[in-house]
């Protein structure tokens, strides 16, 4: 089995300052390598924490669990094992109550 490592880049300042320019250049780089998965979310004064967080994992999972192989084939196969293996991981750590609770804050969890 494969060892994951999960890293967090948190970026705050002024509007203005080139914080979406620092971060369109890492995600280009990371893209560039194919060995990462990346979840983007946006803070603000009025949004509540975990929604945020939870609509970034449902993102995450209607881009890389789609329903059909035609949509995957624009997906890198190593990076589509590595995900079948997260999701693998979560699976064999929760029990239908948990799966059920988890799809009401990440719907697009219940297609993987």
């Amino acid at each position: 089995s494969r060892n994951f490592l999960c890293e967090a880049t948190f970026l705050s300042g002024y509007a203005g300052s080139g914080k979406s320019r620092i971060l369109r250049s890492l995600i280009r780089s990371c893209n560039e390598e194919k060995r990462w998965f990346i979840l983007k979310c946006k803070f603000d004064k009025q949004s509540a924490p975990l929604m945020v967080v939870a609509k970034a994992f449902d993102d995450f999972f209607g881009e890389w669990g789609p329903t059909t192989e035609d949509n995957r084939s624009h997906l890198d196969p190593s990076m589509l094992n590595s995900f079948h293996q997260v999701c693998h991981t979560i699976f064999s750590t929760i029990d239908n109550e948990g799966f059920s609770q988890l799809c009401e804050f990440i719907p697009n969890f219940s297609r993987v």
